[in-house]
């Protein structure tokens, strides 16, 4: 495959491999392709995330939490409870 790229990034490339960070070219436009993947990946387990939040939501399965005491109130109680499942699990 050949692969044309603009100038700029063409000399960002050079550099990298000119100064030794990256061993070739293609190493460094292999290793940008994993990274784009990855980010691509990430992204769809995110929209996947917020698209069942959406339906929880829509179904009324949520905790509406109105005050800051409220909010330290439900955080502290899920600390509580890893911590509590840590015990658990150092004593098993």
């Amino acid at each position: 495959m050949t692969v044309s790229i603009p100038k700029d990034l063409e000399d960002y490339v050079q550099s990298k491999v000119a100064s030794g960070q990256c061993a070739s070219q293609e190493a460094l436009i292999a290793e940008a392709l994993r990274v784009y993947r990855k980010i691509e990946e990430s992204h769809a387990e995110l929209r996947a995330s917020v698209e069942e939040a959406r339906r929880d939501h829509d179904r009324g399965d949520y905790v509406a939490l109105k005050s800051e005491v409220e909010i330290r109130a439900f955080f502290d109680d899920i600390a509580a409870l890893g911590r509590s499942q840590l015990d658990s699990a150092s004593k098993a």
